[in-house]
């Protein structure tokens, strides 16, 4: 017997040690499988995150292109509001020059309308004076053409004939009180010096 308990013994120990062999096998095949699954199932929120993470990226581009298409919109807003800013710049300049120009002809206008009006004046004036000046030189002229038909009433006619001179006829000639004004002597009807 005693190598039948022993062999049974032994059995049971071999069996014993197999038993925890497969035991603990079985222990650290579950541990690793419970890690693996949690591994897994970490792996799997990882991979969920990073789907998640991977919309939220394409949501992102997408708002980063919509973005985008707006600064490149405000952009060209801008230049066309630069573009019509410059155009109403212009325009009020150009309103300007023009506001500035009308004044300066008008000032212009304005000045030669005052020359117009002081040679205007002056030119009256001056007509004025022409008339008095021709009115004077009439009235010398008259009183000469007097005097000068009184000399030649003095002169005979036989010499007025020798020098080339026409005389009038006598009803054309008024011989009485012609004076000289000049001079100091009289002329009266008919006599010789």
């Amino acid at each position: 017997m005693s190598t039948n308990v022993q062999f049974q013994n032994a059995y049971v120990e071999v069996l014993l040690d197999n038993f925890v062999s497969v035991v603990k096998q079985n222990v650290y095949l579950q541990t690793q499988s419970k890690i693996s699954e949690e591994a897994a199932n970490v792996g799997l929120e990882m991979k969920n995150q990073a789907n998640n993470l991977a919309d939220i990226n394409v949501k992102l581009q997408a708002d980063i292109l919509e973005l985008n298409e707006k600064i490149e919109d405000l952009k060209k807003e801008k230049e066309d509001s630069l573009v019509l800013l410059n155009e109403k710049n212009l325009k009020v300049n150009n309103a300007e020059y023009v506001h500035q120009e009308k004044n300066r002809l008008q000032n212009a206008v304005n000045s030669y309308m005052r020359q117009i009006k002081t040679l205007e004046e002056d030119n009256n004036s001056l007509r004025e004076e022409n008339n008095e000046l021709n009115r004077d030189y009439k009235d010398q002229i008259e009183k000469l053409e007097i005097k000068i038909n009184g000399l030649i009433a003095l002169v005979p006619i036989n010499k007025l004939r020798k020098m080339g001179i026409t005389i009038p006829k006598n009803d054309d000639i008024n011989t009485e009180n012609i004076v000289q004004e000049n001079d100091t002597f009289e002329i009266k009807n008919g006599g010789s010096f």
